[in-house]
């Protein structure tokens, strides 16, 4: 009688569950520390200057556009990441042009810009908002399956 280390039952259930775990860390993009800190100074960068809003926006162009470029230049490099469509799905949300979306800077950017300042009242309805899509840009990053050293 052959004696296994495994209960027989085990062993047919064993291999293809660490075979689904294995896959399953594949199915997503490895975490990238220059991508998490690329979205935190972007975060703190778009905060800063909704703080700003109250003032005339041509004060302020020259930093916005930086930011925008910044922002695009993240969508960019998120798009060549493998495994990486929820992020860049939120990365596109976050760059709507839409004014009237409270979520999107780039839309709130837009705002300011046509209106010359912006409402305290659609400053403090559309900054948590926007402030909560960073941060799920920046926990679906800190999610992500981190090498070893």
């Amino acid at each position: 009688m052959k004696r296994y280390p495994f209960p027989p039952g085990l062993t047919r259930w064993l291999i293809p569950g660490l075979l689904l775990l294995t896959l399953a860390g594949c199915l997503q993009a490895a975490f990238d520390q220059r991508s998490l800190d690329r979205t935190t100074d972007l975060k703190s960068k778009t905060l800063a200057l909704m703080d700003k809003s109250g003032e005339p926006f041509t004060q302020h162009a020259t930093a916005v556009s930086d930011v925008r470029s910044q922002m695009r230049s993240a969508l960019a490099a998120e798009e060549l990441r493998k495994q990486n469509k929820e992020t860049v799905a939120m990365w596109r949300e976050i760059l709507v042009n839409d004014t009237t979306s409270a979520g999107s800077p780039v839309g709130f950017f837009n705002r300011w810009q046509q209106q010359g300042t912006v409402n305290p009242v659609f400053l403090s309805q559309a900054r948590p908002v926007i402030e909560k899509n960073f941060d799920r840009l920046i926990e679906l990053e800190n999610a992500k399956t981190k090498s070893l050293p």
